[in-house]
């Protein structure tokens, strides 16, 4: 799993291979670099109207992990962790669906997991 380092250097380096573009980073590991927001942050926002868009996902934290397993055994259920992921990703990719460009970084254990997932 990625450190949140290794995402500031990754979202340097993608933006500093794309200079013309001016790439906005929605993320929850690179709150250091300029012109970053949180996904939660993302939500609702109309800040990147017009904005190239770099998006990271990465998995949810333990605690929120467990807490979503507790729900999933409670309500008979086993997909909730997994809609949470889409819904962060569907949220974000909301707010810069009408963006000039959008890009996703995400780690091949993630995408393997949940790349390929809809709702229902």
């Amino acid at each position: 799993m990625r450190t949140p380092h290794a995402y500031n250097g990754i979202c340097t380096d993608f933006r500093a291979d794309h200079p013309a573009d001016d790439f906005f980073i929605v993320s929850n590991k690179v709150a250091a670099l300029s012109d970053t927001m949180t996904h939660a942050a993302a939500r609702g926002s109309n800040e990147l109207i017009g904005r190239n868009v770099i998006q990271t996902m990465t998995f949810m934290p333990p605690d929120e992990y467990e807490k979503l397993q507790v729900l999933n055994a409670w309500t008979g259920r086993s997909d909730l962790v997994g809609l949470r992921h889409i819904d962060e990703f569907d949220q974000t990719m909301g707010r810069s669906y009408f963006r000039p460009t959008s890009h996703v970084i995400a780690e091949a254990d993630f995408l393997r997991e949940f790349g390929t997932r809809t709702p229902g």
